[in-house]
């Protein structure tokens, strides 16, 4: 097997470090959804939009198709044999990674990263047409850092694991601000536990 290109350890590189920050912020994201906390406009409104646009930037960066991306799908080109042993490995079905990351790009290409005129009053439309699910991007982003992970560990001999974080200090952080005197009447409480 030939060594391989600094390019293409720097792209697997890239795309595991956007895909491991991605499904953190989902992570995250997902633990402030589930406390059902409401917010005017503070510091944890802006940081929940934050992460949701940010995970989304992520994975549309990995998934892009552009001739000039080194991207996911630049990985599977310049190194097919690699990919196709790392595949396997993980026992992902590349098709329908292919079929859900095309979903992603039309939500990408009409109201994430450009503004289609004909979607600007009705972006959840956009959403809609997708018809992607969030098991689907979950799937999406965690199947292909697995691939990406196991090419990494046969071809730069390092092993790059998603950090075992699921936003469990996100309930101590708004309960510790709900209690502050400065902060009353931001926001309505959290559920009760």
């Amino acid at each position: 097997m030939a060594k391989p290109s600094r390019r293409l350890l720097r792209s697997i590189e890239k795309n595991l470090a956007d895909l491991s920050n991605c499904i953190l912020k989902r992570r995250a994201y997902n633990a402030f959804m589930d406390l059902h906390s409401r917010h005017t406009l503070d510091f944890f409104r802006i940081a929940m939009h934050a992460l949701r646009d940010d995970m989304f930037a992520e994975a549309h960066r990995v998934f892009d198709t552009h001739k000039d991306a080194a991207s996911f799908f630049y990985i599977q080109r310049v190194a097919p044999a690699a990919f196709n042993r790392a595949l396997k490995k993980s026992s992902t079905n590349f098709q329908e990674l292919q079929v859900i990351a095309a979903k992603l790009s039309k939500i990408r290409n009409r109201v994430q990263f450009h503004t289609a005129k004909k979607d600007v009053e009705i972006p959840e439309e956009v959403w809609k047409d997708a018809d992607m699910s969030g098991n689907e991007f979950i799937r999406l982003t965690e199947q292909a850092h697995e691939i990406l992970r196991l090419m990494n560990l046969e071809l730069a001999l390092e092993d790059h694991l998603i950090p075992d974080y699921h936003g469990e200090d996100i309930e101590h952080i708004l309960r510790a601000c709900e209690a502050s005197p400065n902060v009353k009447g931001l926001y309505v409480p959290l559920r009760k536990p």
